[in-house]
């Protein structure tokens, strides 16, 4: 019997070496993912290429995801599947329902951005060959680009999972997009100066723990005539949280802290998890500052041309501040930056 392990991300087929032993009287693969392509598709496909006859997979976190890509595409071949820290149950119909939503958000033309953005990014008919989006997750922001104009997207993403839903929207909606598996610092060097539009933000640049070696790859995927765009949660948001009559108090949060570690998930962040908090991984996240972050866009080459501050609450997550509160902290903002010419 063929046993296929595919690992984990970001490790490879070497973290199966201890298991090995145990697994000698079996026809034992191990596979280094990444070589395989850059989507989860080009990835089963590269794991059946591998193996002649039937199988059974064992995945590990990502691994898992790209091990129920193969049984969906053989069936018949597959014989068994092991998940390891992945999940295999369906969606929730909240879940469905958003998934529903959101195809025909995408196929009715609109869009999911803020206006804040929209003002910066523009009309992208004729102007945008290209647009590339840094940790996109779901592919909905993605899109909104290619419905702005964009005649091409692409998206880079760590989470399988995520992609797995961007690359279902896209073939709901027929759209011209290219999702690729990798961590943002990894963003594959055939993109460099391919990006008309290169776009991130909405919660992204807390999970770095680099800021100069992101704005480095944000530089080099710059087209010679693009543009960077960034949205993002103002760090000063972490300074402030909501009494229980609706008003701005401050917190302890240390605003030159750096990163901070932690278990669980704000409910409008990330909700229904089946995981208790206890049981779920360590996370590490920081505010970086808004002078970090502008620094680093300056120090790679880019010119800024514009910073601005918005009171806008981009991940909803104070709705119960009183009206006449609102509008009084910035919740968000935004850089405009180009290449040096």
């Amino acid at each position: 019997m063929n046993v296929v392990l595919l690992h984990a991300l970001p490790l490879d087929e070497r973290m199966w070496e201890p298991q090995l032993d145990a697994l000698s009287d079996f026809d034992v693969l191990t596979l280094n993912l990444y070589g395989l392509g850059g989507s989860m598709d080009e990835w089963a496909e590269g794991v059946l290429e591998q193996v002649d006859g039937p199988l059974v997979v064992v995945g590990a976190s990502m691994g898992g995801y790209c091990a129920l890509a193969v049984a969906r595409r053989a069936s018949e071949r597959v014989e068994g599947v092991a998940l390891v820290g992945s999940r295999v149950d369906a969606d929730s119909s909240d879940r469905r329902a958003g998934r529903a939503e959101t195809i025909e958000l995408i196929r009715g033309g609109g869009t999911n951005l803020f206006p804040e953005e929209l003002e910066l990014i523009g009309d992208l008919h004729g102007r945008c060959r290209r647009a590339i989006h840094l940790q996109c997750a779901g592919g909905r922001d993605t899109l909104s680009l290619w419905n702005l104009g964009a005649a091409e997207v692409v998206g880079v993403d760590f989470s399988p999972r995520m992609l797995d839903l961007a690359e279902r929207l896209t073939r709901a909606t027929d759209a011209p997009a290219r999702w690729i598996l990798a961590d943002v610092l990894e963003t594959p060097h055939e993109l460099n100066g391919t990006g008309d539009l290169v776009y991130t933000g909405r919660g992204s640049l807390m999970w770095l723990q680099d800021l100069d070696a992101w704005a480095a790859v944000v530089a080099r995927l710059v087209s010679g005539t693009g543009r960077f765009v960034l949205f993002e949660g103002h760090p000063i948001e972490w300074l402030f949280d909501i009494d229980e009559d609706g008003r701005w108090i401050a917190t302890d949060y240390d605003y030159f802290a750096g990163p901070e570690a932690s278990k669980g998930w704000a409910p409008e962040y990330i909700d229904q998890l089946s995981i208790d908090d206890d049981d779920q991984a360590w996370k590490f996240a920081r505010a970086w500052t808004l002078g970090e972050i502008v620094t680093a866009i300056l120090g790679s080459g880019l010119r800024v041309e514009r910073v601005a501050e918005h009171p806008t609450d981009w991940w909803n997550g104070h709705s119960d501040v009183r009206e006449e509160e609102r509008g009084r902290i910035p919740l968000s903002f935004s850089v405009l930056a180009r290449r040096e010419n």
